[in-house]
């Protein structure tokens, strides 16, 4: 994992509590590893809700291979902060 993508989940993990999930989520991240193309089992993805104020809906996709509706996102790319994946999916979407 880049110096630049350690730093920011560095940040981000500041924020969580420290509840079980959250520290398993940090460990995890802190581990590296975390786009598929380096770990196809265990990588991390980034999703984002859509949403319609006017309307009051939110958007979700249907997920081929899972079978599940779910909020558009996709899988973090090598050397991406969640956030520069977060914005490269919106883009994609």
């Amino acid at each position: 994992m880049t110096e630049r993508v350690a730093g920011r989940i560095n940040e981000i993990a500041s924020e969580f509590t420290t509840s079980p999930v959250a520290s398993e989520f940090i460990s995890r991240a802190k581990e590296g590893q975390l786009a598929r193309d380096e770990n196809p089992y265990t990588h991390f993805c980034v999703y984002f809700a859509g949403f319609d104020p006017e309307g009051r809906k939110v958007f979700i996709g249907h997920h081929k291979k899972s079978g599940l509706w779910l909020f558009n996102g996709g899988h973090m790319d090598k050397g991406e902060t969640p956030e520069e994946s977060l914005d490269r999916e919106m883009g994609e979407e």
